[in-house]
């Protein structure tokens, strides 16, 4: 099942990237990405210290 959704994941992001290199929007914008990555190392270390962490306002969500 994991091999699927990553499957349709990159071909979505590959047919936005089409669009966007026709003039359309971003598939998937770099505050989204940024957004992502920063709520996944902060699940990451809250698993390693087995204990809430608390995250900070980043540069990208001004």
């Amino acid at each position: 099942m994991e091999n699927a959704q990553d499957e349709y994941a990159i071909a979505t992001l590959m047919d936005g990237m089409e669009a966007f290199i026709a003039g359309g929007a971003e598939p998937y914008p770099l505050r989204e990405a940024l957004e992502d990555a920063y709520t996944w190392l902060m699940m990451g270390s809250s698993i390693d210290a087995h204990a809430p962490v608390t995250s900070a306002p980043r540069p990208w969500q001004a």
